[in-house]
């Protein structure tokens, strides 16, 4: 991903963000990039009757139950185990209070640490790493890379993008890939950082992708539910599920944390 915006991808930007429903105003566009192009729905799993409409489902089954996910991160580039760990902490608290803790293990990935790399063909990669489906007692497997992820129309701007929404409900639709940016960690270890944009870019992407493959949507998210200013003085704009890196908080809104709960609810025992 760059971290400027063309033409093309501000139309883009602006017809993702006006669609988001909240009860305030709407922000511009941060010009920072989107985190992924509107993944496909699952679909064909739904119509297949392999899968529930994410809709359709029950408001939070899972009650206040907890709910650990096993996810298999495979990291591809110049990042180790020990690095992922500590910029992966603030989606590992986000995903705790929401009663789904996850139990992350690393693997590697192979490829150049550098250069450019399509969204899908990395997620083909990963699926065809791990042997075509999530292995056995793994909900979800991502590919971290330090490369620049590109998607169609968005080119670079692209920063992360699952096989498809919803797709923890199949093993063989359970993966995801995302961005890392090793930078994030000074600004999120400064415990005197201030400024307008999260600079925990690498966990937004993974929280927000992982949340995607639980069935949650872009067009779920808002600008009024969002932690407005977090304790470390860090400005989150919008909820989690915003296209936007700029925007995004480590917050969700109401209807995904439904969603995303009901999905595991319905469909762990895939797993």
């Amino acid at each position: 991903m760059r971290f400027h915006r063309s033409a093309a991808l501000a139309i883009a930007l602006a017809t993702t963000v006006a669609a988001a429903p909240s009860s305030s105003p709407t922000p511009a566009p941060s010009g920072l990039g989107v985190f992924d192009d509107e993944e496909a729905e699952c679909s064909g799993l739904v119509f297949a009757g392999l899968v529930t409409n994410p809709m359709d489902i029950d408001a939070n089954p899972l009650d206040d139950e907890v709910v650990k996910l096993r996810i298999r991160v495979l990291l591809q580039g110049n990042v180790d185990a020990g690095t992922a760990k500590r910029l992966l902490a603030p989606a590992m608290e986000l995903y705790e209070r929401h009663g789904l803790p996850l139990r992350i293990s690393f693997g590697r990935m192979g490829g150049s640490p550098t250069g450019d790399v399509d969204a899908n063909e990395l997620i083909a990669a990963t699926r065809a790493a791990v042997g075509g489906a999530t292995p056995p007692g793994v909900d979800a497997v991502l590919t971290l890379t330090t490369k620049n992820l590109t998607s169609g129309a968005l080119g670079s701007s692209v920063a992360g993008k699952v096989d498809c929404v919803g797709g923890y409900a199949d093993p063989t639709r359970s993966f995801g890939v995302g961005e890392v940016h090793l930078d994030d960690l000074p600004d999120m270890e400064n415990p005197n950082h201030i400024g307008f944009v999260n600079p925990a870019k690498t966990s937004i992407i993974f929280a927000h992708e992982l949340f995607h493959l639980f069935g949650a949507h872009h067009h779920f998210a808002n600008c009024a539910e969002s932690n407005v200013a977090s304790a470390d003085a860090v400005l989150g704009i919008c909820s989690l599920m915003i296209n936007d890196i700029g925007l995004a908080s480590f917050e969700t809104s109401t209807a995904n944390d439904r969603i995303a709960r009901g999905h595991v609810a319905n469909y762990r025992d895939r797993h």
